[in-house]
């Protein structure tokens, strides 16, 4: 796999602020294979930002749009 750039990679916290999620459940879902996680040499886990663009994007394709219809 080819080496990350650090401009594309981001630690939990602000991933976690670019899906809307808690940190807690951003690393539920990294265990959970969810995400794809890279990890620093001491072991901190980052994500890279185009794989958490797609997921929010498509997270937001599964919500229906409120009705506009007039009652």
């Amino acid at each position: 796999m080819a080496e990350q750039s650090p401009d594309d990679l981001m630690g939990i916290t602000e991933a976690a602020r670019v899906l809307g999620i808690s940190s807690d459940t951003l690393r539920d879902w990294s265990r959970d294979k969810r995400l794809t996680t890279y990890r620093t040499a001491g072991g901190h886990r980052r994500f890279r930002r185009a794989d958490l663009i797609a997921l929010r994007d498509a997270g937001r394709q599964d919500v229906a749009p409120a009705s506009t219809d007039a009652a």
